[in-house]
């Protein structure tokens, strides 16, 4: 009920778009600017190698991913 008082929804997956359009909501749009973390995930030993290689196991590690273009202000 509180979802149909605004003109679009923005789904930023596509898990959340599928959810909600088997329930039918008519007012459903895709946002692409966020990442599908169902698509990107590490591979085990890949990921295992890199860490030990940076000395990085045990430890928070944040990877930004960026394609810089005019529009979004570079």
């Amino acid at each position: 009920m509180l979802l149909n008082r605004y003109t679009k929804v923005l789904c930023i997956s596509d898990f959340v778009f599928d959810d909600l359009n088997k329930q039918r909501w008519s007012n459903l749009a895709r946002c692409r600017f966020f990442v599908n973390t169902s698509r990107f995930q590490p591979d085990p030993a890949t990921r295992s190698r890199v860490r030990t290689a940076l000395a990085a196991n045990g430890r928070f590690v944040l990877l930004v991913a960026a394609h810089l273009i005019r529009w979004k202000g570079r």
